[in-house]
């Protein structure tokens, strides 16, 4: 298979000065490489790779590298290869990947406003968004689902949240920048939601996040949602590998059971809409991070 390079350099122990033809051979890798980060191409030929293996297999044998020295295949800007602990990838949506709060607060607003009653802060709504519409309908308008107008509120809130689901709603600060690392190393990354498909389809048809996930499991595709571990194994099914080999990360208690109950290393997304006294080690996620970027160390550490 091709070997996907974003820039080339060596990495790994040359001894200085070698013999001359050591410094030839390489010379020649290096000029190999340089060369096919220049064309501006992301693969290599099969001869590329069968000619930079050939001579760094005579640079080692020869005495002049140390055996554990190794041809990094990265951009200039890689300080260090990077190899991903985990085999697959999956995000939670709201919270984790994607911060919807903006745009769940601006059609929250509207309807209070329609009926009249204060208007809440976008910070406030943070963390209600984990509950979905029924519980920022049962804690925001005081009714439950067994109040005659609980329904007709609820689908007056998804109503307005549809016009104005992407108005606002961004990837949280790095997790771009992460996915790209991802594709980059062939891993593959999907979500996992107990957002209904017609809104996550509709966001992410929206929103750039640099490339698609190659696995979207919403609460219409299963029996049984999370806690239930249905949705992650169905992810990991889907993508062909086992959930011991998979991470999950979301930023809910039902994310890191649902994950722990599937098999998978699960990760508590700090960041994320957290209730203001909920005890987040108490989850006994794998790993918390704390920012978005903490993800990348847990990821490739």
């Amino acid at each position: 298979s091709a070997i996907r390079p974003r820039g080339a350099m060596i990495s790994g122990g040359f001894k200085a000065p070698g013999p001359e033809p050591l410094r030839r051979t390489l010379d020649k890798i290096e000029h190999m490489l340089q060369g096919i980060v220049l064309s501006g191409r992301n693969t290599l030929k099969p001869i590329e790779v069968y000619d930079i293996a050939m001579h760094a297999a005579y640079a080692v044998l020869s005495g002049g590298v140390r055996r554990s020295a190794t041809i990094c295949l990265f951009s200039p800007d890689d300080t260090e290869m990077m190899k991903a602990r985990f085999e697959a990838v999956l995000f939670d949506l709201d919270g984790t990947l994607l911060d919807t709060a903006p745009d769940f607060a601006t059609a929250t607003n509207i309807l209070l406003r329609q009926k009249k009653l204060p208007q809440i802060k976008e910070q406030d709504i943070r963390t209600l968004i984990s509950d979905g519409s029924a519980g920022i309908i049962s804690k925001l308008f005081a009714i439950n689902s067994s109040n005659p107008q609980y329904e007709k509120t609820r689908q007056e809130l998804l109503n307005l949240y549809s016009r104005h689901l992407a108005d606002q709603t961004l990837p949280f600060k790095g997790l771009v920048e992460i996915l790209k690392k991802l594709d980059a190393h062939d891993i593959p990354w999907g979500i996992v939601t107990n957002k209904p498909e017609i809104y996550t389809n509709s966001i992410l048809k929206k929103i750039d996040l640099a490339s698609y996930p190659k696995v979207v499991v919403c609460p219409d595709h299963v029996r049984l949602t999370k806690p239930n571990p249905e949705p992650i194994i169905l992810a990991c099914n889907k993508l062909g590998i086992k959930p011991e080999n998979t991470v999950y990360i979301g930023d809910h208690i039902r994310d890191i059971q649902a994950g722990a109950n599937a098999g998978a290393v699960t990760i508590a997304a700090a960041y994320g809409y957290i209730e203001k006294y909920d005890d987040i080690s108490k989850w006994h996620a794998n790993f918390i991070a704390n920012q978005p970027g903490d993800l990348l160390k847990l990821i490739f550490p």
